[in-house]
């Protein structure tokens, strides 16, 4: 059996636009069912937020994926619009609730500002390449919020406890590597016989991936296997391997993010009249995670 495949420090490349087109948009486009059954738990905090927010509230779900926070949502009497690059996986979000599906890069701002009373995005900025495109993405979020709103960022860590199997954050040569490329293993079909081995030696499809956004391990994630069809890959007997790119987040970094946003888009950090403030961060299973609330003093 050949070795797992491992997190590889990324290259990125001149064109920000371009390399996160290869090495995150389309290789979504290509797992999108096999990452969607592997992707159906909501994490308790982030459940906990949507539970707090006032009955009524319309919200939205940037990096929304598959959408499954929006149940999390209505079941918290609210209601939200998921937005996401990959249509594969706003096929999927569009049959878990909310109001609609909206196809564009979590830097636009398709509506016009401050239409939502909260916001999250989860697992979703750290695909973004550029300090610039980061902090574009969190400036689109901030635009999107109306008086008296909230939000919810959470993001992949660089750092990680003693109980990971994420293995992403490295160093080379003393310097912390926050760029990397994750792999994604579709394993083949059962159309294929492993050689000598007759229907017996048949494998079952399925697929391979990493940890939950929470760092927990999910259905099908490493090393899970399901009884479904490796889509498209009843022919091939070698495991297809897809690689994604992630930012890793180091501690502070989150913060400082938010913060310089905020004053692009003209919000104090402290003071009077149109103010952003954190009401809570930490780590937590691998990630780090920030809830802040915009208005005005």
């Amino acid at each position: 059996m050949p070795p797992k495949p491992v997190p590889t420090p990324a290259t990125l490349g001149p064109d920000a636009a371009q390399y996160e087109e290869d090495a995150v948009h389309g290789v979504y486009e290509a797992i999108a069912p096999h990452f969607s059954r592997t992707r159906y738990k909501p994490w308790p905090l982030i459940n906990t937020f949507l539970s707090s927010l006032p009955a009524g509230s319309f919200g939205l779900d940037t990096g929304a994926g598959n959408g499954k926070y929006l149940p999390s949502i209505t079941a918290a009497g609210s209601t939200a619009i998921a937005l996401d690059r990959s249509q594969g996986l706003l096929n999927i979000a569009s049959g878990m609730g909310g109001v609609g599906c909206v196809r564009a890069d979590i830097c636009d701002v398709p509506w016009r500002a401050g239409l939502f009373d909260f916001a999250i995005s989860v697992a979703a900025i750290h695909h973004l390449s550029t300090p610039e495109r980061r902090e574009n993405a969190v400036r689109a979020l901030l635009r999107s919020l109306g008086e008296n709103a909230r939000f919810f960022i959470y993001v992949w860590a660089w750092e990680q406890g003693p109980e990971s199997k994420r293995k992403m954050g490295s160093r080379a040569g003393g310097d912390v590597v926050q760029d990397v490329l994750v792999p994604w293993v579709v394993k083949p079909g059962p159309g294929k016989q492993g050689a000598g081995k007759g229907k017996k030696g048949r494998r079952k499809g399925g697929e391979r991936g990493d940890r939950g956004e929470g760092g927990q391990r999910e259905e099908g994630g490493d090393g899970g296997k399901t009884e479904e069809d490796g889509a498209g890959e009843e022919d091939e007997e070698a495991d297809k391997v897809y690689h994604r790119y992630y930012h890793l987040f180091v501690e502070g970094e989150l913060r400082a993010l938010v913060e310089a946003a905020a004053r692009s888009e003209g919000f104090a950090l402290d003071g009077q009249g149109r103010y952003l403030g954190v009401v809570r961060e930490g780590w937590e299973a691998d990630n780090w995670w920030i809830e802040g609330e915009v208005g005005r003093r």
